[in-house]
């Protein structure tokens, strides 16, 4: 679950209140297989003619969409193969998706598939539709079928609570849209098709009924706020599953008459929203930390405002934790300048928020904001260096020259590669040295270095120079010493010379020790 308390988009300016409004639509995987699933389209209210903005969700349903009371647009797709339904804010002007909030569960964990979103007009709840088959074991935490059960969601938490079911709906799931007085309308698909229902929103209970002059089902409900149309897509029937065509109609909710509007063309429109001014000067900012080399380590967050409540909050998320951390900011007024920092991290990291562009926000009135907070490992700093040391005079006949390969199995600059592994022949000479960066951004590397001796009598010692592990900004030092005895041509006084030639004389040459 996400903690209270953001991946960063740029408001949006939306209409006025009683201004023309822009319809726009999600496409599910639902039906006839549609062409296009987990796609955002804009409609034409006039005759459901779509454009499709963008593909958020390319290849996986987007069943519901519905905008908040502070301008958010959230989104649910399809149940993932991580077993749970993904709650999503998308750009309504681009199509685009803003964030991927994660898995939407109960208190207890429990994963679910959603039909249908609706917000209440005066509250600002947003409300659910649990659809027929929740493709999870847990189903909705209720057993059993899971169609038809009326759920609220919390989207700072992205946690729902189940409220109830109407008990003659049995597995029947279908759409929702709240009217302006708060009246939520419910048409169920498959079993019990041609009727459309409100909701007691205490338990999910019929409160009342008309009978639909066709006898259709629907995924997706909902009402201009302008005109109080109520418009609903991709009409069910009593075979099931499967949608009787992809075509969007109206529903007078007094009398039931279905009108048709138009077709989408190859677009299965799960479910549509009208977007309008943001009513609440509320902002969340979701903020996500990860470590490139897949560190956990825990780091401080703090969202500071200049104007709003609160002014300042923090926060400790762990490097890698998905759901991160949703700060809440109420009375934004006139527009606040929020920024996100970091601190109490570990060593060896270079900090990168939002890819380089920063998590600053200025003339901030309400919606949803992002800062993706990434600590990209700084290279580690291998040495390798070379001490001579010669004993005694005569040190000029030693050639000062090493050679030296360094092995890593990670990228450092001027390596050459073979199978996974960079190499690096140096020839030193005297006491020189050699400074490497190694790569460890995706995790830690290991380096040895090892010396070739070319000239006898040298002797080699080396300290630090086998497998090392380096990670994160760390330093490591390799050192070769070359010790050479080098002894040279005594010399010997007059009187020491007519020694030697009688030692000669009489008892042969004496051999000397060898020299260098």
């Amino acid at each position: 679950m996400i903690k209270h308390l953001m991946l960063a988009m740029s408001l949006t300016v939306l209409p006025a209140a009683g201004s023309a409004q822009v319809m726009i639509g999600s496409t599910g995987g639902t039906g006839d297989s549609p062409s296009l699933p987990g796609a955002i389209v804009q409609l034409d209210p006039s005759d459901a003619s779509a454009v499709v903005l963008d593909t958020p969700f390319d290849g996986l349903g987007i069943s519901g969409i519905e905008q908040a009371p502070d301008g958010t647009v959230y989104a649910v797709s399809s149940v993932r193969r991580d077993g749970a339904a993904h709650l999503l804010v998308i750009d309504p002007t681009s199509g685009g998706l803003v964030a991927d909030l994660g898995q939407l569960l109960d208190s207890s964990g429990n994963g679910c598939a959603i039909n249908d979103l609706a917000t209440h007009p005066t509250t600002g709840v947003l409300y659910a539709m649990a659809a027929n088959n929740s493709g999870v074991g847990t189903r909705c935490g209720v057993g059993g079928s899971t169609g038809g059960y009326l759920l609220t969601i919390d989207p700072v938490a992205v946690e729902y609570t189940v409220i109830g079911r109407e008990s003659t709906l049995g597995n029947n799931s279908g759409g929702i849209a709240f009217d302006e007085s708060g009246t939520l309308y419910f048409t169920p698909g498959w079993n019990t098709v041609g009727t459309l229902h409100t909701l007691d929103l205490s338990d999910g209970s019929f409160t009342s009924t008309v009978e639909l002059s066709e006898d259709f089902g629907f995924h997706g409900l909902e009402i201009d706020p302008n005109t109080g149309t109520l418009y609903a897509s991709l009409p069910m029937t009593d075979d099931c599953c499967y949608a009787a065509n992809r075509n969007i109609y109206t529903i007078d909710t007094g009398t039931g008459a279905v009108t048709l509007v138009g077709s989408p063309g190859d677009y299965s429109v799960h479910d549509m929203v009208f977007i309008g001014e943001a009513t609440l000067d509320r902002a969340i900012f979701r903020v996500t930390k990860t470590f490139s080399d897949g560190s956990t380590d825990d780091v401080d967050v703090t969202l500071t405002c200049n104007t709003g409540l609160p002014l300042t909050q923090d926060f400790t998320i762990a490097g890698g934790d998905e759901d991160g951390v949703a700060f809440v900011v109420n009375e934004l007024g006139a527009g606040a300048t929020c920024e996100v920092t970091e601190s109490g991290g570990p060593d060896g990291y270079t900090t990168v928020m939002n890819g380089g562009d920063g998590c600053t926000w200025e003339g901030v009135t309400g919606g949803f904001f992002v800062c993706e907070i990434e600590n990209i490992a700084d290279p580690a700093i291998y040495t390798v260096s070379k001490n001579w040391t010669v004993y005694r005079e005569g040190g000029d006949a030693v050639i000062n020259e090493a050679h030296v390969t360094v092995a890593c199995d990670s990228y450092f600059d001027g390596g050459w590669e073979d199978d996974g592994m960079w190499y690096m022949d140096i020839k030193l000479f005297g006491n020189q040295g050699v400074i490497i960066a190694v790569d460890v951004t995706d995790g830690p590397a290991t380096c040895s270095t090892t010396e070739s001796i070319t000239q006898s009598g040298v002797e080699s010692s080396a300290d630090g120079c086998g497998e090392v592990t380096l990670s994160a900004g760390d330093w490591h030092s390799c050192t070769f010493t070359n010790t050479v005895f080098f002894e040279g041509i005594p010399t010997l006084s007059q009187y020491g010379l007519a020694l030697l030639v009688l030692l000669t004389l009489g008892v042969g040459f004496v051999g000397l020790r060898r020299f260098v």
